[in-house]
């Protein structure tokens, strides 16, 4: 499988849950506040994830976006030494691949997730309903993503478990 193949597919996860849950908002009753705003947050969490994770947005085709996301897969790599190696010891081919199947996750990881869990514990200590179900829809997005994104990771044998081999 090619890394535009990857790429592909793991945007089309992301598509296809983007899909269920603009269904979800149209099927509920505009009288129904508060789970409205809970599905157009986790609406604008499938889009921070096209957007941050994958560059939707960025000109220049998705072999150009690739290349800006080495970079930025760079600089989190340098946290991770073990990863590093491993990425490194890749063929050139095999690292955009790699790329493809990560950079995404990691980056929405290392970006993301440590504030949305900053923000929810603070949200606790201080019993704000409303932060605490916003950071855990947030959170719950998220790794409903992460966790689509290693099945097919898996299903499809494209570098599945890295998380599981640094635990």
């Amino acid at each position: 499988m090619t890394y535009l193949e990857i790429d592909k597919a793991l945007i089309e996860i992301l598509g296809e849950k983007k899909r269920a849950c603009e269904a979800r908002l149209a099927a509920t009753p505009k009288e129904n506040k508060t789970e409205k705003k809970a599905v157009h947050l986790e609406l604008g969490m499938y889009t921070l994830c096209q957007n941050a994770g994958f560059l939707i947005n960025t000109t220049g085709g998705r072999e150009g976006v690739i290349r800006t996301r080495r970079t930025v897969i760079s600089r989190i790599l340098e946290k991770h030494s073990d990863w590093k190696a491993t990425f490194e010891a890749l063929s050139a081919e095999e690292q955009a691949e790699w790329i493809a199947a990560w950079q995404a996750e990691l980056f929405l990881r290392d970006q993301f997730l440590p504030q949305y869990r900053g923000e929810l514990e603070s949200a606790t200590e201080a019993g704000d309903a409303d932060g605490i179900l916003e950071m855990r829809i947030k959170i719950g997005t998220l790794e409903n993503v992460f966790g689509a994104w290693e099945a097919w990771r898996r299903k499809n044998n494209v570098f599945p478990g890295l998380l599981e081999e640094k635990a």
